[in-house]
């Protein structure tokens, strides 16, 4: 399906899938958005919201295991894992 052009611009499409979403964008090639991740993405509009079109996979931060990120065209999105549960953390742009 097409997606919505981005505050920055870009356009492209999304696809459903079980667990997530998958955006393509000439601008960032396909990325997939799931989980937790999608939570916050979803209600800031998704891609024509302030953070846009994905442009990495999620991954985790590399001084805080506990801690999920995913880069997007308007800033970062990250959940924090606490004893197992996830908790939406904020959202850094």
């Amino acid at each position: 399906m097409e997606a919505a052009k981005s505050p920055q611009g870009a356009t492209g499409w999304y696809q459903y899938f079980e667990g997530g979403i998958i955006f393509w964008s000439y601008n960032y090639g396909g990325v997939p958005v799931t989980g937790s991740i999608l939570v916050p993405y979803n209600e800031f509009g998704g891609t024509e919201g302030r953070f846009g079109f994905p442009k990495s996979p999620q991954k985790s931060a590399e001084r805080h295991r506990h801690m999920l990120l995913q880069e997007f065209e308007g800033g970062l999105v990250c959940v924090l894992y606490e004893g197992g549960e996830e908790h939406l953390g904020d959202t850094l742009v």
